[in-house]
């Protein structure tokens, strides 16, 4: 659950713009988030991964309908993006 430092809500890398390439970012289960946080910074054209993390997240669709005990769900969900990875 991201609350950011500056409450923004945002999960993020602070040095996405520098440092060069880290690699990959798995993330297994869920991510809360207000506001989308870079993570990385690309060469588009190129596909190519300049500084930061490439995301990679797997999520867990089971927290649609399941979640764990005490976990902080609304009961409200709206998809805004979807796209499969597979």
């Amino acid at each position: 659950m991201a609350g950011g430092p500056f409450g923004d809500g945002c999960f993020s890398y602070e040095a996405h713009d520098s440092g060069g390439p880290k690699g990959d970012l798995l993330i297994y289960g869920g991510l809360i988030q207000q506001t989308h946080g870079p993570v990385g910074n690309f060469n588009i054209r190129e596909g190519v991964l300049l500084n930061g993390y490439r995301k990679h997240y797997q999520r867990d669709n089971r927290m649609m309908t399941n979640p764990p005990p005490f976990f902080p769900a609304t009961g409200r969900y709206r998809i805004l993006y979807w796209k499969d990875l597979r």
